[in-house]
């Protein structure tokens, strides 16, 4: 309604009084250095007025903010008195010289870009190699394309443990070759980055996970290595496929609410009245399957002991009721039949279960899985006793349940979005013969959230 505007119209609305300012709501530090400029309706017109220097910027919460963050009051800020005072010194100090005297060339200030982000990249080279040399990490890897220049871009992230800390790094966000998408360009665009961080060597492509999402094309340029497919994609694909017109020919009703439901949103965010609700509105994606998703997709806390519970815990919910309607019903056959077929759970999701305290015992599992899981878990145990590390390392690398207390193993926050305590540990026997049979037997509070890697 008010987007065709132009900057003149608006001031001239505001000098007659048709539109006016009022404060913003919300916790936003950006924002609340703005007014909002709304009708004599109360609906926010779509732009803000800087409190400052009175420049007005548009603004929704499809937009975001980042382009009030680049807004600066040229003539009145801080920074630029800073800058102004800055000349004043230099001239004083230095009398009249040439303004080229105190910049650098271009040039120049690049090369020194470059030199800085070559010895970051050395640095990090360096903290790297060892860590994948003796424990090993995580790749993450995506491509898109930019929505004016339709080029293609790949990025590269590493996911590693430091002092039982996950963190993450950027390696790289590089623009794609002119050239066709296919598994062994894709494969050699990230062997090449992994090349220029010295990751490339044989000896410890073993302690590689690779995690994409499931296009045919990474699928089959990383089937020779570890992989895995990132599962809170898995579950957005899963409902987009679920709620296909064809899943409901009997039940046009569902797709229609949705359509119905999808402009009535669309319809309130135009016209600002979102605004006047408690709560937002959100529209309909295939990625509001939140709750699963948001505990699922982590960089800072190890997510992967979670895939099973959450599979369970969806087949649960995809449970026929008696009170379900027809229409309920017909929708927890599609989206069970979806997961059935699209939410595959890996070998290394089972292992993972296993370094879960709460799980250790493995109830969650079936009984095949549960003795393929010991097995495997006494296998690496003996090969890592035989490689008879140090003892002054055993302390960092493994769990001492003999001097730690309950209190410091737990780190008390609040309960889980899910309750999966029907799979938590209840055993009462005691058995000291070795590392495992020690952690099998720790008894865990139910009621508490762990730092798995730190426990």
């Amino acid at each position: 309604m008010y987007e065709n505007l132009t900057l003149e119209q608006i001031i001239l609305k505001l000098k007659n009084n048709e539109f006016i300012t009022r404060e913003k709501n919300g916790k936003s530090k950006v924002l609340q250095k703005f007014f909002e400029i709304i009708n004599l309706e109360n609906n926010f017109i779509g732009y803000v007025l800087c409190k400052n220097c009175d420049q007005i910027c548009t603004y929704s919460q499809k937009s975001g903010t980042s382009h009030l963050l680049r807004h600066s009051c040229a003539s009145s800020s801080d920074g630029f008195k800073e800058f102004s005072q800055e000349m004043i010194n230099i001239g004083a100090k230095f009398g009249q010289i040439q303004v080229d005297d105190l910049f650098s060339h271009p040039t120049t200030i690049s090369r020194n870009v470059i030199k800085e982000a070559e010895k970051i990249k050395l640095n990090l080279t360096a903290k790297l190699n060892p860590i994948f040399q003796t424990v090993g990490g995580a790749f993450t890897t995506d491509m898109w394309k930019d929505d004016y220049k339709k080029l293609s871009y790949i990025s590269l992230t590493v996911h590693y443990i430091e002092n039982w800390q996950l963190n993450e790094q950027i390696l790289a966000i590089s623009k794609f070759p002119n050239i066709s998408h296919t598994e062994d360009n894709i494969k050699k665009a990230i062997f090449e980055l992994l090349k220029s961080y010295n990751l490339i060597p044989d000896r410890t492509m073993e302690r590689y996970v690779f995690i994409t999402d499931s296009g045919a094309n990474f699928l089959t340029a990383f089937r020779n290595y570890k992989h895995l497919p990132c599962i809170a994609y898995k579950l957005n694909t899963i409902l987009e496929a679920a709620f296909k017109p064809e899943n409901f020919q009997n039940y046009s009703s569902i797709i229609k609410t949705i359509k119905e439901y999808k402009s009535l949103v669309t319809y309130f965010k135009h016209s600002s009245l979102h605004l006047k609700l408690e709560k937002s509105l959100k529209q309909e994606t295939e990625t509001r399957w939140n709750k699963a998703t948001n505990c699922l997709e982590s960089s800072k806390s190890p997510t992967l002991h979670l895939v099973i519970p959450w599979y369970k815990a969806l087949k649960e919910h995809c449970k026929i009721s008696q009170h379900d309607d027809d229409i309920l019903k017909q929708i927890k056959i599609v989206v069970n039949e979806k997961l059935t077929l699209k939410y595959k759970i890996s070998e290394l999701h089972k292992l993972a279960v296993f370094f879960n305290p709460k799980m250790k015992q493995l109830k969650i599992l079936e009984p095949e899985d549960i003795l393929w899981v010991n097995n495997q878990i006494k296998e690496q145990y003996s090969l890592i006793e035989a490689n008879n590390f140090n003892s002054n390392n055993d302390n960092d690398l493994y769990i001492d349940n003999q001097e730690r207390s309950t209190k410091k193993l737990c780190q008390k926050t609040n309960k889980d979005f899910t309750d999966f305590s029907e799979y938590y540990d209840s055993s009462d026997e005691e058995d000291s013969l070795n590392e495992i049979n020690q952690y099998l037997a720790y008894k865990i509070a139910k009621d508490t959230d762990l730092n798995i890697l730190k426990w």
